[in-house]
């Protein structure tokens, strides 16, 4: 019969380090009451695979700023990370994906932002800045009007509840709605730096 070949990160371990391993495994499993196949990734792949997740998003980010979403395709978003396309297959099942993905960590790296600010003034100064002077936003409102228009339309989507839910953490339960609807509006009308501080100063006192 035909064996299992053994992960390769299992076989560099010494023979009594895979002894402790395996025991170590074996009570976690029965104390489960399952009966599992573990494979074990090493660390030097899984920092390979992040960085390649990270290149894909930001080169799909850079090509949307360049061409729109809609016209943007999976072989030059390879092409700006610097990947291949069977990579970036490997990391999405389709353009959609893709995108959801991109959306989800702007999201979360603007809430980042947010949360590094040392007030509630400073963190809406913050985001705003970052929304309007967005390349990829930008260009969305010239090319993908329709997309915009999801963007800027509430609904029951996941992505929605990520951002509220960021907002909530950030501000409180009670300003994060006024601040969503604040800060949706300069996806398709973006404030310049000046606006953008003048309004973060009259909203966070009246927040206060």
């Amino acid at each position: 019969m035909k064996q299992r070949p053994q992960c390769i990160w299992m076989t560099s371990l010494s023979g009594a380090g895979k002894t402790t391993l395996a025991t170590l495994l074996e009570q976690q499993l029965h104390s489960l009451g399952k009966h599992l196949y573990v494979s074990l990734t090493p660390p030097n792949k899984m920092a390979l695979q992040q960085r390649s997740h990270i290149a894909i998003l930001a080169g799909a980010k850079t090509v949307i700023s360049e061409v729109g979403s809609y016209e943007s395709n999976m072989i030059d978003i390879a092409a700006r990370a610097e990947v291949s396309r069977a990579t970036v297959y490997n990391h999405f099942a389709d353009k959609e994906e893709m995108m959801l993905t991109l959306l989800e960590s702007e999201i979360q790296r603007l809430a980042a932002l947010a949360k590094k600010s040392d007030s509630p003034r400073a963190a809406l100064f913050a985001l705003s800045v970052e929304i309007s002077k967005d390349p990829a936003l930008r260009k969305m409102v010239e090319t993908d009007p329709t997309d915009i228009a999801k963007f800027v339309t509430v609904s029951e989507h996941p992505l929605w509840s990520l951002a509220q839910e960021s907002l909530i953490k950030i501000f409180g339960i009670d300003n994060a709605g006024l601040i969503l609807h604040w800060l949706l509006g300069q996806i398709a009308s973006p404030l310049t730096p000046a606006q953008s501080s003048h309004q973060a100063d009259q909203l966070a006192r009246a927040l206060a």
